[in-house]
């Protein structure tokens, strides 16, 4: 789990800030997962030990499987598949509320029930729950019916090793991707609602009716059966480019050659993207749907409705035609950006774990 694209950046991220805090401060942690995944990063070394535990996230294994330990006094599971037999005290983190708003995304209505239940079980039985976002956390109450009281803000950061790149790695990266010199960046898996259909379809009539020479790149969605690969297949669409998944060393590179981050989703849990382009320090063309406004801060770029392909075109033409617009998004994003950090993301985990469980 701690290589899972969204998850796996918060535990990460998670750990890294409680390393950097005060040792009087830390309990004794026991970490279950991959061992050698985990060995990669070495502030899980530095909090405790590892019990090699592997099993697929969201699996049917994570509830027969999970291990019980003893001497054990609280479980931090980071995401909502919590084993429902697991009698021992433990907070959760939920990160979004997709599989339970959104059913037609889940390949089956057992599966949805599950779930369901599932995620039901979790947020009853924890002690104290977690989550990334003022989105999901008004989702929680307002769909599941938690206790306001029961819910910890612990937001996504950018971890200080994501750093704006010298001209030499862009012209590298260029070079290496035969990118165009200008071009619009997005970025995601290929799910139903990151929304790059709209997307695509949206610059490709903007870009005939302007006639920019701009193209749309689109990073971490080739090949696969997902809605975009699907209609990339059958309508070839002039103008642009899919990347396979990028490192996330090369991300930086990426967001600063970019003209500007477009972030189309229907629907988030963060949005950590939008945090990594003001950390570079590229302009972000975003949804104003979901936690999406509170993630990029009210000043932090230039919104949209995700379902209205005029009003992206008029944020298209915005940032291509004014350099003062780009920069005052740059210093907005700059301002904005530094309000998320994973030292401060860490206290506040700490002081929910002492409050739970003294």
């Amino acid at each position: 789990m701690v290589n899972h694209s969204g998850i796996g950046t918060h535990i990460r991220g998670l750990v890294e800030g409680m390393a950097e805090s005060a040792p009087d401060t830390l309990p004794n942690f026991t970490f279950l997962g991959d061992a050698q995944a985990l060995a990669l990063y070495p502030a899980f070394g530095m909090l405790g030990d590892t019990v090699n535990a592997s099993m697929p996230i969201y699996s049917f294994r994570e509830q027969v499987a999970f291990p019980r330990l003893a001497d054990v006094g609280l479980y931090h599971f980071p995401h909502y598949n919590t084993p429902i037999r697991q009698n021992a005290p433990f907070v959760v983190t939920v990160h979004d509320l997709i599989h339970l708003l959104f059913p037609e995304y889940v390949p089956s209505r057992t599966k949805w029930l599950l779930g369901r239940r599932v995620l039901k079980h979790a947020v009853s039985r924890a002690r104290a729950v977690f989550t990334v976002s003022e989105g999901t956390r008004s989702d929680l109450v307002e769909h599941l019916g938690v206790d306001p009281a029961k819910i910890h803000l612990t937001p996504n950061a950018v971890s200080r090793h994501f750093a704006p790149p010298g001209r030499g790695a862009i012209d590298a990266l260029r070079r290496r991707l035969a990118l165009n010199t200008d071009f619009f960046l997005a970025a995601g898996v290929d799910k139903p609602h990151k929304n790059f259909v709209f997307l695509v379809e949206a610059f490709g009539a903007w870009r005939k009716h302007s006639g920019a020479a701009i193209e749309l790149v689109i990073c971490g969605v080739k090949g696969g059966t997902g809605p975009l690969a699907k209609y990339i297949d059958a309508h070839q669409p002039e103008g642009v480019r899919i990347l396979e998944f990028q490192s996330y060393n090369i991300m930086p590179d990426l967001l600063a050659a970019a003209k500007a981050l477009v972030f189309p989703s229907l629907y988030e849990g963060f949005g950590l993207p939008i945090l990594e382009a003001q950390r570079i320090g590229t302009p972000v063309l975003c949804s104003r749907a979901s936690c999406m406004p509170w993630v990029a801060g009210e000043k932090g770029a230039l919104f949209f409705d995700p379902k209205d392909p005029e009003e992206l075109a008029d944020c298209f033409d915005h940032i291509l035609e004014s350099e003062e617009t780009a920069r005052i998004l740059t210093e907005a994003g700059h301002s904005n950006e530094s309000r998320f950090t994973w030292t401060e993301t860490a206290r506040k985990t700490l002081e929910v774990y002492a409050q739970v469980y003294p």
